[in-house]
This record gives C-alpha cells, structure tokens and sequence, in this order.
C-alpha cells in the first residue's frame, strides 16, 4: 500500500526525560507540556483554540519492539502514517490525517482529520490509531493490529463498527475504552449509529410532535415516516416506538 509522508516539521516541544511510555503534547496557554495520558491529549485535540487539529505525539519504543518485529523509530511513523491511510480509505473521507516528522525521530506532528473530531468518543478513537499504528508494518493487517494492545482488542466490535460509518455517539459516558470494553455487537450497533439516522430521527420526532394532537392519526404517520425515510442500515424501530410512547403516552 503506498501512503504519503508530509515534509519535516518543528516539534512544539522536546520531552524533558527519556520514557518508555507515549506522551501527548498538549496546550495551556502560553505553555505546551507533555501528557502520558491519552485523554489529555483527544481533549487538546477538541478544543476551540486549537484550530490546526494539531497533536505533538512522542512514542515510546516499548510499544513496538516486539520480538517478531522490532521497528525502527522511521518504521513506527511510516507504520502510523499506513494505517491512518489505510482506515481513512475504508471511510472514504476527503480531509485526510497528515502525519510530519519532526527534527526528533520518536516526535511526530499530527493534524487530524475532521472525522476524528466530530465527538469526544471520536477524538478518543483517533488517539488510540496513533497508539496502534506502530505496529501497522508492510506485512501487517488491520485485524492483528487492532490485537496488539488492549484498547484495541476489547473493543473490536466497535471499531469495526465505527469504520462502517456508524460514527455517531449516542451516549453520555466518555472514553472509547470505557464504553466500548467487552461491549456486545448488538449493543455497540446501539451506541455506535449513522449521523444520517441522527438527522432522520429528530426529523421524525418533529413530524410527530405535528400530528400529537391527532393521537389516532399521527402515530401511524409516524411509523410511516420511519419506515420510508431510514435508509442507511441501522432500523431501532423498538427503541424508536419506545420514545414516542414515553413522550405521547396518549399515542397508544
């Protein structure tokens, strides 16, 4: 598979100590500082002021040296920048990730694509590619990437998910790992629904917030309006009956 590296950048700040852990570079104003925490850094990446979607990362080579295949730091940014590729293609999105190498060779300039940034959950997800990536080599599939860390491997179901385009969080819990750990696909196919379906729901709670006052009319009109409109492969039918009866319990 070819992918594209972007020229050589200035990394926003050099780590202070050496460390097997990664670190996410991220902002306070006036200052940058390095975060070992993952959800530091899919935070920075969600806020207002950081405009250029942009993420210092620093890997550690802990992550990577396996036995099978020991990576050179040039390895692990060619490996991240292959699987960003290879899972945006999957998602056909136009604005891709653009990974730049910097001066220091474990450092890595990283703007995301708008798609990973369309929620907190998202954001998250995004973060945990750049954690798999080192271990996307030439000879390496998505699958047994996915198995080379925890995050990845027990959230599976959601991943896949997640590349199909079912990109919407419907949820209030925060934290890819945390809401997706061992989660069922029939409960991930829940959480995990196209933004299209979104869009298509509200509209048809608004239609029959229109026919409410007709309670032998409008519910049939509703079911209608589901059936014609949601078109993408994800039909919660039950679910959806469910809220109109809680907010129409007149509708029955």
């Amino acid at each position: 598979m070819s992918f594209q590296l972007h020229p050589q950048e200035e990394a926003l700040r050099v780590p202070d100590s050496n460390c097997s852990q990664d670190h996410w570079c991220y902002k306070d104003p006036p200052y940058y500082g390095w975060a070992t925490c993952r959800h530091n850094g899919a935070s920075e990446l969600l806020r207002k002021e950081n405009r250029k979607r942009l993420l210092c990362y620093r890997f550690g080579n802990g992550w990577y040296s396996k036995p099978d295949a020991p990576y050179t730091d040039r390895q692990v940014i060619e490996n991240i920048a292959r699987l960003f590729q290879h899972v945006e293609d999957k998602m056909d999105w136009w604005d891709r990730t653009r990974i730049h190498p910097t001066e220091h060779l474990d450092i890595v300039n990283v703007y995301f694509s708008g798609g990973w940034l369309q929620n907190k959950n998202a954001a998250w997800l995004g973060t945990l590619m750049l954690r798999l990536g080192g271990h996307f080599g030439p000879n390496r599939t998505l699958d047994w990437t996915l198995k080379q860390h925890n995050y990845g491997a027990e959230t599976v179901p959601a991943i896949q998910r997640f590349l199909q385009g079912y990109q919407h969080y419907m949820g209030e819990s925060e934290g890819w790992y945390d809401v997706f750990c061992h989660r069922p696909w029939e409960r991930v196919c829940s959480m995990l629904v196209h933004t299209d379906d979104v869009r298509e729901k509200a509209y048809l709670l608004a239609e029959a917030d229109r026919f409410k006052k007709k309670p032998g009319v409008y519910w049939l009109n509703a079911c209608r309006f589901f059936q014609q409109r949601c078109s993408h492969g994800y039909v919660d039918q039950t679910s959806y009956n469910a809220e109109v009866t809680r907010r129409w319990p007149d509708a029955a």
